[in-house]
């Protein structure tokens, strides 16, 4: 004689386990393709390490630079770096000091006007040297003027100032440019005083990278 076996259509517990388990890695595996394939990202970042010295006299201040800058693309596509110009801003006219380099009378040199390519998950360090003089290798930048004119403010000033700025111009892989302007320093000195400053004296955390693109969207057709 068969035995008769009753199926119920209750759910145990071990299968609510096994259809959420289920339920779960459907859900990781949709967030996976839709952040690896349709989500777009750009994060690149740089560490600024400057080392610069200045040296004012009565109409001018001499520059030696070298700046090492370290960019990192923590994100989806490959970006370019087109420039890279350096800022320096005096007081003109009584007109107080921006550190953001946005007031009073600029002058700029170009770190770099040769593009390169950052590619996703590549570091690319770049070391820039400025000097007065005539260049001895073709790492070091020439300036020309090859020295920053005090503004009249600055010459009777009893502690002349300055600010100092680095701006980057980055191309996107979608055609857009993004320009970026980062305050380095902004400083009082004294005539005939040597001045020197590095990663310590600088208005940012020098240990930490400074963003310059940090997006994030959908991929398009």
């Amino acid at each position: 004689m068969k035995r008769a076996v009753k199926i119920s259509g209750r759910m145990t517990g071990k299968d609510w386990i096994t259809t959420g388990v289920a339920v779960l890695a459907f859900v990781v595996s949709v967030s996976t393709t839709y952040y690896t394939v349709f989500r777009t990202t750009d994060d690149i970042s740089v560490l600024i390490m400057p080392f610069w010295s200045l040296y004012a006299e009565d109409e001018k201040f001499d520059i030696f630079s070298q700046t090492g800058l370290s960019f990192v693309n923590a994100g989806k596509r490959t970006v370019a770096i087109t420039n890279i110009m350096v800022t320096i801003t005096q007081p003109n006219n009584k007109e107080l000091l921006n550190t953001d380099c946005f007031n009073g009378y600029k002058q700029h040199t170009f770190l770099s006007t040769v593009p390169f390519a950052v590619r996703p998950g590549e570091i690319v360090t770049k070391i820039y040297k400025m000097s007065e003089f005539a260049p001895a290798d073709q790492n070091i930048i020439y300036m020309n003027p090859p020295y920053i004119t005090l503004t009249d403010t600055n010459k009777v000033a009893s502690d002349p100032s300055l600010a100092i700025c680095i701006s980057f111009r980055v191309l996107s892989a979608d055609g857009t440019t993004h320009v970026t302007n980062i305050p380095v320093i902004s400083k009082k000195f004294k005539m005939h005083d040597l001045v020197d400053f590095g990663p310590v004296d600088v208005s940012f955390d020098a240990r930490k990278s400074q963003p310059l693109i940090r997006r994030s969207g959908h991929l398009e057709k």
